[in-house]
């Protein structure tokens, strides 16, 4: 499935702005979780680790190892840019 990036930062936007100022508690943290979910279909880069013998790669959100040439983390689901 490909993810329009704009709609997802929109939808974030959205929540956030339309956010119970108080009480709503079962709200808010369906809220919560909506956000943290959005935020995961936006890909963010590995972070890179020099080795001796090779580099490895790093979850930018779960800090999960050895996530190198994934679409997405497979310890929290964050996708992941491998673009230059």
């Amino acid at each position: 499935m490909i993810v329009d990036e704009k709609k997802v930062r929109e939808a974030i936007g959205t929540i956030k702005s339309n956010y119970p100022t108080s009480g709503y508690y079962m709200l808010c943290e369906a809220l919560d979780i909506a956000i943290e979910v959005l935020e995961k279909q936006l890909p963010k880069k590995p972070i890179e680790h020099s080795a001796k013998f090779a580099a490895f790669y790093e979850c930018p959100s779960c800090g999960d190892i050895d996530v190198y040439g994934q679409k997405n983390c497979d310890n929290c689901g964050q996708r992941l840019d491998w673009s230059e």
